[in-house]
């Protein structure tokens, strides 16, 4: 009881910082691994607190208005996707390996954020190759978050406004209604694995 009282608290927590920054699982799973969850376990019962997440804050992006509708379309057959693969390769992974990998995901997108003031701000026009270059990455981030996704909110909030554009509320909305398909796409994959939680995932949800 007390696992699934501590699950609940980490759940509400994380939900609330993750659904204006896209950050809840760089709270909820470093917390649940500190607790003695096996990382790739952590992982996979922390897709039903994103399920959780994504379909009350869709709601709410939707109503803002903020929803860049022509990505969406183009992510959600990619999100599906992404999440399939990702699920599976989660299981391939050696538990101490996904905060190496997670370390250097985050470094690497370090020189992205600092190249121009702008991204982010105001919207800005991008050419078709970026546009092409940013569905290749999306694609890249929606395996990576289905299988690690420790800082894949942060990060593809600003791909989307580096390679389409957007302001970053703008992606934010548009990444949760699409990145509600890759937690759907995955979570279903990892309950058929065996690696979900109900007793951590349902309090989290």
């Amino acid at each position: 009881m007390s696992t699934v009282l501590f699950s609940f608290f980490i759940g509400l927590i994380a939900s609330f910082y993750g659904s204006f920054t896209g950050g809840a699982g760089m709270l909820s799973i470093p917390v649940l691994i500190f607790i003695g969850i096996p990382a790739d376990i952590a992982v996979a019962s922390n897709k039903m607190g994103d399920f959780g997440r994504f379909t009350t804050s869709a709601f709410k992006f939707i109503r803002s208005q903020q929803v860049v509708w022509k990505l969406v379309f183009w992510f959600i057959p990619i999100s599906i996707i992404g999440g399939v693969i990702g699920a599976f390769l989660l299981s391939k992974f050696e538990v101490l390996n996904l905060q190496k990998i997670t370390g250097v995901m985050i470094i690497a997108f370090i020189p992205v954020l600092l190249l121009s003031k702008k991204i982010g701000i105001e919207n800005i026009e991008t050419s078709s190759v970026k546009k092409k270059n940013g569905m290749i990455c999306y694609f890249l981030m929606s395996i990576y978050g289905a299988s690690i996704q420790i800082g894949s909110g942060p990060i593809i909030i600003y791909l989307i406004s580096w390679f389409f554009g957007t302001t970053l509320i703008q992606s934010n909305a548009t990444s949760s209604i699409a990145w509600f398909f890759t937690t759907v796409s995955s979570l279903a994959s990892l309950i058929y694995l065996g690696y979900v939680n109900f007793h951590i995932g349902i309090p989290l949800m």
